[in-house]
């Protein structure tokens, strides 16, 4: 799809059989790389998509063409705008808001292992269900995934992600870029961290 550019893009899907005049609609990031053939999406249910968990008779399904910027990675991470190059992504989602971050690690856009660059994502999750076999297909030697669990779960860290930064702190932080996907307050909390720790706030970015 010649529209699918940038990771961090999304689409709005429209539940059938509700009000055109009041159509519930949902906003689904591609979880793919922008070249994939296919699109692909992380879903969460919800009252506007428990649609596609019941296999009801869905004849028509209304899709937009894919929508925003995506990540503005630009000058501010590969360019020469700071004295100081990026040698370290931070990546902060929860739940299905790693969609937009899987199709970033997928695509090219990140250059990880190029120039030594390296990548941390803290994930967080009330629960296990799947993150076993996201974290496998995603981890490698330039990238570290630490799930932070919202939930109890044995040996494993608890927690918010915000939390979870704010302890382990930025080594590097006028080194870094983050990239952040989430509720608002998280995200307000991410930036005002990572502000704090020494990160330039033009390399803390967001696709929406």
């Amino acid at each position: 799809m010649d529209e699918f550019t940038k990771a961090g893009q999304y689409v709005q899907v429209q539940t059938p059989n509700t009000d055109p005049s009041d159509p519930k609609v949902s906003y689904l990031a591609m979880s793919c790389p922008p070249d994939s053939s296919s699109l692909n999406f992380m879903v969460k249910k919800s009252d506007s998509t428990s649609f596609l968990f019941e296999g009801g008779d869905v004849k028509e399904l209304k899709v937009s063409q894919p929508l925003g910027n995506g990540f503005g990675i630009g000058e501010n991470v590969d360019g020469y705008k700071f004295d100081f190059p990026v040698s370290h992504i931070l990546l902060l989602c929860t739940g299905t808001g790693i969609a937009p971050i899987k199709s970033l690690l997928t695509s090219s856009e990140l250059s990880l292992g190029k120039n030594g660059r390296k990548a941390t994502m803290y994930w967080g999750l009330s629960n296990d269900k799947y993150c076993d076999k996201v974290i496998k297909e995603l981890e490698n030697d330039d990238l570290n995934v630490i799930p932070v669990f919202s939930n109890p779960m044995k040996n494993e860290r608890q927690g918010y992600v915000q939390n979870a930064l704010e302890e382990d702190g930025i080594k590097v932080p006028r080194n870094t870029a983050v990239f952040v996907v989430g509720q608002k307050g998280m995200a307000e909390a991410v930036k005002r961290i990572c502000e704090e720790e020494g990160v330039y706030g033009e390399r803390i970015l967001s696709n929406f």
